[in-house]
């Protein structure tokens, strides 16, 4: 799944909060940041400057039962 354009990121990373299990983001080029992880939290942040990047990577959920809670931040 991908984030929608044009989303509060810091909402965004407080709903992950809510997730039972690690939530990830998946760039194209294989690279993972786990969006509970402050120092992850930082520099999934600072790619709001490169929406080349944010908008095509995948968010990936360890528990399923999380797509649930983020599922307005994303892309179908």
């Amino acid at each position: 799944m991908h984030i929608k354009e044009n989303i509060n990121l810091i909402q965004f990373l407080e709903t992950v909060r809510l997730c039972k299990a690690e939530v990830y983001f998946e760039t194209a080029e294989g690279d993972s940041l786990a969006l509970r992880s402050a120092l992850c939290q930082y520099i999934f942040c600072t790619l709001s400057n490169k929406p080349e990047i944010l908008y095509r990577g995948n968010i990936r959920f360890d528990d399923p039962d999380d797509v649930t809670l983020v599922s307005g931040y994303l892309n179908a």
